[in-house]
């Protein structure tokens, strides 16, 4: 990408580590681990509009939710197989007392994968699940095995993947192999993990199976992208994402940030319509009424706004000075806010976006105005007020 020619040089001295699968797979999660936020609750309506906007900008893999427990979900599934090509997985819960149930449903919705869920982490089979290590390989083994009478590819997760022994996990994952498991997992469940641990884990898990891999990364620490990211380094063939980062408490991996940083960053085209995600974005927030900060990456309000006025004239200038992703790949626009930093540049630049011109003494009139109105409000201006100072020094507009 010709805007981005000037990052590529580091990553093209040491691509030769990285071990980045032949198919890069993105999996979006919204419908399921998305509705899992807080505020985030999804009608049959919902479901089928969300999914047929990301099957619009190219994504080939949604979770659909938990069809053995969710009859909004089955239905779902059941309904948007009938018209899609998209590939569906369902989720099923193989540590509850249903799990028969629940994969029988799943099945019966109709989804092209399954996934069987099951926490391994000492932790959580200790206070949590209650049993022993080889009581819960017994039922994962179990549960695999139930789950091929059906036509889905059966994956297994094991939750809570980042805080389990290796050797364990090894063990655990051969034992699923060998039952049937035709899809493997590493589940960062309580964003836990740091990139050089991924990495590691990634390489550890792949050298033991010849399997898609799939990454499933929490922003706890905010490090979901910087996980997800290393994990690909590494080799992970799909990465879990949700549209704005919704999911479980600080959220998952931001569709938009994976998909900009693997374009622009690693020169990677995973085949995603880029200028719909600023529209996608604002659709979710809408729908959810979970508001995004205006200074989220590429999809948030001010992601690319430019104050001090060196800036304003770096970008104005040549946009990769200060823009390594243009606004409008994504379908987002820049922003020139004037408060107390807006030098004859900006000023001269907002009156050009506004359709307004004004002489030198004009501006330097208007920016010592602008200095003294953002000091007072402790924040930048508003157009309708930038507009009513230039009124003021130029009489009328």
């Amino acid at each position: 990408m010709e805007f981005a020619d000037s990052i590529y040089n580091h990553i093209k001295e040491v691509k030769s580590q990285f071990f980045f699968a032949k198919e890069i797979i993105i999996n979006d999660c919204t419908l399921r681990e998305g509705e899992q936020a807080s505020a985030a609750n999804f009608t049959l309506k919902d479901k089928l509009n969300i999914a047929e906007k990301l099957e619009k900008i190219g994504i080939k893999q949604i979770q659909g939710g938990y069809p053995g427990r969710s009859k909004i979900d089955y239905e779902f599934i059941k309904t948007f197989k009938k018209q899609s090509n998209i590939k569906v997985e369902a989720i099923a819960q193989i540590f509850q007392k249903d799990w028969k149930k629940q994969i029988d449903m799943s099945l019966e919705s109709g989804p092209d994968i399954i996934d069987l869920i099951y926490p391994s982490s000492e932790l959580r089979l200790k206070y949590v699940q209650k049993v022993s290590k080889e009581q819960m390989m017994e039922r994962v083994v179990e549960a695999i095995e139930y789950a091929n009478k059906g036509d889905a590819v059966v994956r297994y997760a094991p939750v809570d993947t980042t805080r389990t022994e290796m050797s364990f996990l090894i063990e655990l994952l051969k034992r699923a192999v060998s039952a049937g498991a035709q899809r493997i997992t590493i589940a960062d469940t309580a964003g836990a993990i740091i990139p050089a641990g991924m990495k590691f884990m990634v390489k550890e898990v792949k050298s033991h199976f010849d399997l898609p891999l799939q990454i499933h990364c929490h922003n706890d620490f905010g490090l979901a992208l910087a996980n997800s990211l290393a994990a690909l380094e590494a080799g992970a063939d799909i990465i879990d994402v949700t549209i704005n980062g919704l999911g479980e408490r600080a959220g998952n991996l931001s569709l938009d940030e994976l998909v900009i940083s693997t374009l622009v960053l690693y020169d990677l085209d995973l085949g995603i319509d880029t200028k719909g995600l600023f529209e996608l974005s604002k659709y979710i927030e809408t729908l959810t009424k979970v508001p995004l900060p205006d200074t989220k990456p590429i999809v948030g309000k001010w992601a690319f706004t430019h104050k001090l006025d060196a800036h304003v004239w770096g970008v104005l200038t040549y946009p990769p000075l200060y823009e390594v992703v243009p606004p409008e790949l994504v379908g987002n626009k820049r922003i020139i806010p004037i408060g107390k930093y807006s030098g004859p540049v900006a000023i001269k630049a907002k009156l050009d976006q506004l359709g307004y011109k004004a002489d030198d003494d004009e501006i330097k009139a208007i920016i010592e105005k602008v200095e003294a109105k953002a000091y007072d409000r402790h924040a930048s201006l508003t157009d309708e007020e930038f507009l009513q100072i230039v009124k003021e020094v130029k009489g009328t507009i």
